[in-house]
């Protein structure tokens, strides 16, 4: 090989084919980093890679405290395999009526997965009268500093409400604390 059409010459060892990928990724990514030194760029933070993955620390979060009497029996507790619960995003809620008699009433629910540590744990159901209040709950890591992928994701859960309602009652659906859908019972 010559080197006389170049000042460096990094030599990569002949391989089998399929090692031969990790063994030529390395020296280039050594090269992209000094080149992205010698430009003055932020190495660190690359342009457009929370496009691609983002890595972070995570936090723990609390939940809010819950606002009805009856719902402080679905207050977060720490999990046995090292993670805590926390609510989770709602993106949104939609009322499912299934015909038979008496009609069966159940809330399709969209939730958030804020980052790819989190899991979907369960959805407790609280009946207050008027009222029908949800708790929605995902699992992160109790121990803080773990590092997380920041990938967004969402999980769909359908919640059986039953056919105990009231005909000709509006009921109004709440999630996390917020009114996310509203039915009148048939």
């Amino acid at each position: 090989m010559s080197t006389s059409l170049s000042d460096d010459v990094m030599i990569i060892p002949v391989a089998d084919e399929i090692l031969a990928p990790m063994l030529n990724v390395i020296p280039l990514q050594l090269l992209a980093y000094y080149i992205g030194v010698e430009k003055g760029l932020d190495v660190d933070k690359p342009r457009n890679l929370a496009k691609s993955v983002t890595v972070t620390f995570v936090e723990v979060i609390e939940p809010n405290p819950p606002k009805s009497a009856e719902a402080v029996q679905c207050e977060r507790v720490a999990l046995t395999d090292g993670r805590r619960q926390a609510l989770a995003p709602i993106e949104a809620a939609e009322i499912v009526v299934r015909e038979s008699s008496p009609p069966q009433y159940a809330v399709k629910i969209t939730s958030g997965l804020p980052n790819g540590c989190a899991k979907f744990e369960r959805i407790d159901i609280v009946p207050n009268g008027k009222v029908v209040d949800l708790r929605v709950w995902n699992t992160l890591p109790a121990e803080k500093g773990i590092a997380c992928t920041m990938i967004y994701g969402t999980t769909a859960n359908t919640v059986n409400l039953g056919g105990h309602f009231e005909r000709g009652r509006t009921y109004d659906v709440r999630i996390n604390g917020e009114t996310k859908a509203t039915f009148t019972a048939r």
